[in-house]
């Protein structure tokens, strides 16, 4: 996650609950533990963790607390693939079974040159339409 997300997810939280009789030195050290522990969030996960901690925590709440916000309730968003043009569809089949034709005869030619069948026969098994 960004420094500028961890900053404005701090500054809100901070802001809503309760502060806490602590010296200077403890909240800077909270906030360098909590940076630690949370930094392989995105960014889009920190906030989401953090609008869901400030919709239901009382007090401020715990890395772990935060992980379970944005490891549970992260929303994922599928992207499904753009439809595809049928012609265009078609045309690529097409090319596919021109490639597979190409290369039957190419294996049909080889079988030709090491006399395994006839110059005039088609490919074993199958018709060369």
């Amino acid at each position: 996650m960004t420094d500028a997300a961890f900053r404005e997810g701090m500054k809100l939280m901070a802001a809503v609950y309760p502060d806490r009789d602590e010296d200077d030195a403890v909240k800077a050290t909270r906030g360098q533990a909590y940076r630690r522990i949370l930094d392989y969030l995105t960014d889009a996960e920190w906030i989401f963790a953090v609008s869901l901690a400030l919709q239901y925590e009382k007090w401020f709440p715990t890395p772990a607390s935060l992980i379970s916000y944005a490891d549970e309730y992260m929303p994922t968003t599928k992207v499904l693939p753009a439809p595809r043009d049928m012609d265009a569809l078609e045309v690529e089949r097409a090319e596919r079974r021109g490639e597979i034709k190409s290369g039957m005869e190419l294996v049909r030619q080889e079988l030709v040159t090491l006399g395994l069948i006839g110059p005039d026969a088609p490919f074993p098994g199958r018709s060369m339409r």
